[in-house]
């Protein structure tokens, strides 16, 4: 089998600002870059990144019947609740719905929709539905606990009067706690549908339902199974969103979450991070959401506004997050949470600049908040986005009650108001260069109608609560395999991989990269959250431009399992988000099989003191494994496979003459010849990818490549470089031939190409200082050659042609000795 490439040596210099790490450039967002007025505000253009995906789930009545249950079936199906009845119940300004007590043997006989096999196994499921009804209700939640679905079975929920499907539900839900509360399911009847093994009872219970009804906030409860309000759902002086220039409109969401007392609706707003990554984090305030359980029912509800200014319509392009967030960080005296929205996010949001600096009274501000206890799939749709506008008028004021804010701004109202609901949005002042959020709405007697006195609000200070929630405004965290995020910085891993906690981000996709032989098969899977975050695979076999294999489904995991039946080759797996800005998964990742790979490049080095050359068989300190005498001082050591048996062995140029073994042992040169001239750098390497290494020189800035050990003129010409570069050469992406690159003492940057033609850098980075050695080949058996340096009897070994640190470093030889590296068995 021929062998996959080959490296080579010269003596040359590395430059480098410190000792071993590689200088990392600041690399932008994906489209964006922040405009800093000063360094404690941050603030961004409009994130308009691409469309909102959601790809549906498919429940099992589409696979099985081939359409969803009708709603006259869904009719007939329903267990039914008595009427519901408010009778007794304390109704907090913000709740919108009460929990109702359900029997759990509503689930006990579902209907049977037929069989389908399971997408992780060979077993046969079986598809149920059951359904829920409790009369007058405008929308439904479910609370499902003890959920322990079996693996390959899968569980939906949707609403008999909505198009939405949620789900799959797999494992033990979401949250991995066997508890959950559903999205907010649109009508009074709720379909809950799953694939199980047949003849078991349902893996999980639903004991417990939020009705929400129609008319939120009611200032009275009777006792008729409707609660009655007095008037609209938002006052007719609040101004229309819609009808003003900011672009943090595309920030702000209506919250609904569940509490001890029901389901209860807020305001609140994504947040730029230092970092532009667009980690979903979602500022609100404490007295909405307090505690993890809490958050973990947060539904988001974005673009929920009217078509056009003062059009009284609302627009149908709202977008709902699926249910789920995390609590980061909270606080009642300043009456702020800040959490990490889980579900799926627009990627066209505007994530909000802040300003951690206090303002004084007299500043103008706007506010944007959604008013009392509406959502776009309620009836009428009177709590769309609102503006108002006003001016700081106090420093230190105070809020009684469930909120507890001490030390908060006041905002007097100019233009609109806010209301029930609008709690947790924000206030931002605005400069020429944008608008920065200051603070948080706790509370305040404003409302349509109140004498001037009353129209005010009091709101917590960004300023005072910023410093708790620094950390996450720098930006999202990721793992350990970073900085992975391009084929070029693919992560070489080591086999088998069995990773947990694995984050991709919209701005930051996961690359792996594999060597398999011939015979090998290559099996990924990652398991993740699809209602998180759409995460999708693809393998791809070097540098080809398209897939070799895809997986993209609608499920919680996705699988590769390729058998490769070429020969062996470099592959990159690419794990991206296809809807969302984060999610995190799991990943299982085994190469088994196929020939045996390849044995790594490994150290050696040439002692013109004594002419001996000193071979290690691995990339450990210790005594040469082999050593002989070849060459003398003045000779320049290179090393190749020059007669393609899959063995680096050494050769010398002397004064434009090549002196060229078959063998690593003293000796008579079994090549020589002549080529090149004196004061020429010598290289070696296959140039054509026959399997065989040739030599070449470098001369002035050009590359004279030979496909042939013999004398003869050039058959590759490459000008590459300035006459005052050094050059280096390997196999830099794996397609077993090897091409050109150089290094510049001028500004310590390596520059190599993926051909052997003239044009740009395919990369360029930052390594090592003056006075080092640079030396290529693959240290690890990865696939491709990458840099390393030899520094007075150190070799410091990178695995990835990048800016970084040494991921191995060599204790071999001594200062003056000049290093060579091969595959020397």
């Amino acid at each position: 089998m021929p062998r996959q490439h080959f490296r080579w040596v010269i003596p040359g210099i590395c430059m480098l600002a410190g000792a071993l790490f590689l200088g990392l450039s600041p690399r932008p967002a994906a489209t964006q870059s922040a405009t800093v007025p000063s360094p404690l505000a941050i603030q961004l253009p409009v994130a308009n990144r691409g469309e909102n995906h959601l790809r549906p789930a498919a429940p099992p009545s589409l696979r099985l019947l081939g359409e969803r249950l009708s709603a006259a079936t869904c009719a007939a199906l329903a267990r039914q609740l008595p009427p519901f009845t408010t009778e007794g119940l304390s109704i907090a300004p913000n709740q919108i719905g009460a929990n109702r007590s359900v029997r759990e043997d509503w689930l006990a006989q579902p209907r049977q929709l037929g069989t389908v096999r399971s997408k992780t196994g060979g077993d046969m499921l079986t598809g149920y539905a059951a359904a829920l009804t409790s009369p007058r209700a405008a929308a439904l939640r479910l609370h499902f606990e003890g959920v322990d679905l079996p693996p390959g079975a899968e569980l939906y929920v949707y609403g008999a009067a909505d198009n939405t499907v949620s789900g799959p539900y797999t494992g033990r839900g979401p949250f991995g706690s066997g508890e959950f509360w559903t999205d907010v399911l649109a009508g009074e009847t709720a379909v809950v549908e799953w694939l199980a093994p047949a003849g078991r009872t349902a893996p999980f219970r639903v004991t417990e339902v939020a009705h929400i009804w129609d008319s939120p906030l009611p200032p009275t409860v009777k006792t008729t199974g409707k609660v009655e309000g007095s008037g609209p759902e938002a006052g007719a002086c609040n101004l229309d969103a819609m009808c003003g220039p900011e672009p943090e409109k595309d920030s702000v969401a209506r919250i609904v979450f569940q509490t001890s007392g029901g389901t209860s609706v807020c305001t609140g707003t994504v947040l730029a991070t230092r970092s532009n990554d667009f980690a979903p984090f979602f500022l609100t305030a404490n007295h909405c959401v307090s505690t993890a359980a809490e958050a973990q029912s947060v539904q988001a509800f974005w673009f929920y506004r009217t078509t056009a200014c003062n059009s009284g319509v609302v627009s149908s392009n709202f977008f709902r997050s699926p249910t789920g967030a995390t609590l980061l960080q909270t606080n009642a005296p300043s009456d702020h949470t800040l959490l990490e929205i889980l579900g799926v996010i627009p990627r066209n949001l505007f994530h909000a600049g802040w300003d951690i600096n206090p303002r004084p009274d007299g500043t103008n501000v706007f506010a944007l908040h959604h008013p009392d206890g509406g959502t776009p799939i309620s009836q009428p749709q009177l709590s769309f986005l609102r503006r108002s506008l006003g001016t700081l008028a106090g420093q230190n004021t105070n809020c009684g009650g469930s909120t507890g804010l001490q030390g908060g701004y006041r905002v007097n109202w100019n233009q609109g108001v806010t209301e029930p609901g609008s709690s947790g949005s924000g206030i931002w002042y605005s400069t020429s260069q944008g608008s920065f959020l200051i603070g948080v709405l706790s509370c305040g007697p404003a409302a349509c109608g109140v004498p001037p006195s009353q129209r005010f609000d009091n709101y917590g200070k960004f300023s005072v609560f910023a410093p708790s929630i620094n950390s996450f405004l720098d930006g999202g965290s990721d793992d350990a395999f970073e900085p992975n995020n391009s084929r070029a910085e693919a992560r070489f891993v080591t086999l088998p991989v069995n990773a947990n906690n694995l984050v991709v981000k919209e701005v930051s996709e996961d690359w792996y990269a594999i060597q398999a032989t011939t015979g090998a098969r290559i099996l990924a899977t990652i398991n993740f959250t699809h209602n998180f975050g759409d995460i999708n695979m693809q393998l791809y076999r070097n540098q080809e431009s398209q897939p070799i294999a895809i997986s993209n489904s609608t499920s919680n995991s996705e699988t590769i399992d390729f058998t490769n039946t070429g020969p062996a080759n470099l592959f990159f797996l690419r794990v991206f988000l296809f809807n969302d800005t984060r999610n995190t998964y799991q990943m299982s990742l085994n190469v088994t099989g196929g020939a045996p790979p390849p044995p790594p490049s490994t150290v050696g080095c040439f002692r013109p003191s004594d002419g001996f050359v000193y071979q290690r068989f691995s990339n450990t300190p210790g005594f040469a494994d082999n050593s002989f005498f070849y060459g003398q001082a003045g000779d320049r050591p290179i090393a190749g496979d020059w007669n393609g048996d899959g063995i680096d062995t050494v050769g010398i140029f002397r004064n434009g003459t090549f002196f060229l073994k078959n063998s690593n042992s003293p000796g008579f040169a079994d090549l020589s010849f002549a080529y090149g001239s004196a004061g020429d750098i010598p290289l070696a390497g296959d140039w054509d990818g026959d399997g065989v290494d040739t030599i070449g020189v470098y001369r002035n800035g050009t590359f004279f490549l030979r496909n042939s050990n013999s004398a003869g003129n050039p058959d590759i010409i490459v000008n590459y470089g300035t006459p005052t570069d050094l050059p280096i050469v390997g196999d830099w992406d794996g397609n077993r031939t090897t091409t050109v690159g150089c290094f510049r003492p001028s500004n310590g940057f390596c520059y190599i190409r993926n051909s052997n033609t003239s044009g740009f850098a395919d990369s360029d980075f930052f390594y090592g200082q003056a006075g080092d050695i640079p030396v290529a080949g693959d240290w690890t058996g990865k696939g491709f050659d990458s840099i390393g340096v030899y520094r007075q009897g150190v070799f410091f070994l990178r695995n990835s042609n990048s800016a970084g640190f040494a991921d191995i470093q060599v204790n071999y030889g001594s200062p003056g000795d000049i290093p060579i590296v091969g595959r020397w068995r």
